[in-house]
């Protein structure tokens, strides 16, 4: 689709969507996707595991077209304070929703300004309190 469409109009439309997704992350991720311990069993939290996956597949391949400004807009790192949303969520659902955005920012060979942001973020707030062990799979 990115050798179809001209890259400003792809990426006008991507940013719109992705702050639609930012807004709706509640509505459209189950319960069971939020990694906060209550999944009944295994095959509850495999679904929910899938489903956040394909959210944060589906936010990364939009940013991948946007500019590195939507990327720091994503993970709330805007210099200006402005957010869409602010995040709730578990230390372990970032660090998942981190991991697979960058397993797939990688696979996408996207542009190195939203890397650079990327790689940034466990040095933000968002992970002020998450332990370095996530380092330790890159």
């Amino acid at each position: 689709m990115m050798t179809i469409f001209p890259h400003a109009t792809l990426a006008a439309a991507a940013e719109k969507l992705l702050t639609c997704l930012i807004i709706a992350e509640e509505v459209v991720l189950p319960a069971n996707a939020k990694l906060d311990g209550t999944c009944a069993n295994d095959a509850d939290a495999d679904a929910g595991e899938q489903a956040r996956n394909a959210w944060v597949k589906l936010c990364v391949d939009l940013l991948s077209v946007c500019d590195g400004d939507a990327m720091r807009t994503f993970w709330e790192c805007e210099e200006d304070g402005m957010r869409l949303r602010t995040w709730v969520w578990s230390r372990e659902f970032t660090c998942a929703v981190w991991r697979t955005c960058v397993e797939k920012w990688r696979e996408a060979e996207a542009a190195w300004e939203g890397g650079v942001v990327l790689l940034g973020v466990p040095f933000t707030y968002v992970f002020f309190s998450l332990s370095f062990f996530v380092w330790s799979f890159y």
